[in-house]
């Protein structure tokens, strides 16, 4: 990720205190916050893939059934001793996993939210990471989503450096994708959320809006032929 921080690429990837400037710690919080507003105010459950060792998105969302999943132990087994009153974070009805995306531990139709900020550049197999999403996403569920649009990209973690259409195709495989933008904190990272189809049926009127506000947003993206319609 471009970011105007000088990180320490080592310290960042293992995610043992990084260092930082204030600018990055602001536009971390900030991009976190432009997302968790699109968690519908209804939806009760909530899948954080790649929760790393703080899962600190928890403290933006208090009333959530909240599950997070990484898979690296060590980052689990730090959130597992963390207590309830100890530390920013009440960690007391959380739970937390050691999974990977491409097998996700949970029944069909489990979760209102599913949410991947900086995580699916890193799947193996993307494919069958986003199959799992949409299996444990609950109808009418939202994926929201954030991941590195930069065609400059070389961070050697990145196994997917896209640009933000191809993204939009891929995600728009298993969900309905509603809105999307690039970040006005990082300039790189493509964001936006999807839904899952099969909720309550949409109106003709709905769907025609819908299609026109897609073909809006996408002009900027490329060939819009090549994503998914509703």
């Amino acid at each position: 990720m471009n970011g105007l921080a000088e990180i320490n690429r080592t310290q960042l990837q293992e995610r043992t205190a990084p260092i930082v400037d204030e600018y990055f710690i602001h536009c971390h919080w900030n991009s976190q916050r432009t997302l968790v507003a699109y968690v519908p105010p209804d939806a009760h459950t909530f899948l954080d893939l790649g929760c790393g060792p703080n899962a600190d998105i928890v403290s933006l969302l208090p009333d959530m059934d909240y599950t997070g999943i990484d898979f690296i132990p060590q980052y689990i087994s730090a959130l597992a001793h963390k207590h309830a009153g100890v530390g920013p974070f009440d960690f007391s009805r959380r739970r937390f996993w050691l999974a990977a995306i491409e097998s996700l531990p949970f029944p069909d139709e489990s979760f209102d939210v599913v949410y991947s900020r900086h995580t699916l550049e890193h799947v193996v197999d993307l494919r069958r990471a986003l199959s799992e999403i949409q299996r444990v996403l609950k109808p009418g569920g939202r994926f929201i989503f954030c991941v590195p649009a930069d065609p400059r990209d070389t961070e050697p973690a990145h196994i997917t450096r896209w640009r933000a259409y191809r993204w939009l195709r891929a995600i728009s495989s298993i969900v309905s994708v509603r809105s999307f933008a690039q970040h006005e904190y990082f300039a790189d990272e493509l964001y936006g959320y999807g839904v899952k189809e099969g909720a309550v049926g949409r109106s003709w009127s709905d769907r025609a809006y819908r299609l026109l506000r897609r073909l809006y947003n996408l002009r900027q993206y490329g060939p819009i032929w090549l994503l998914r319609g509703p």
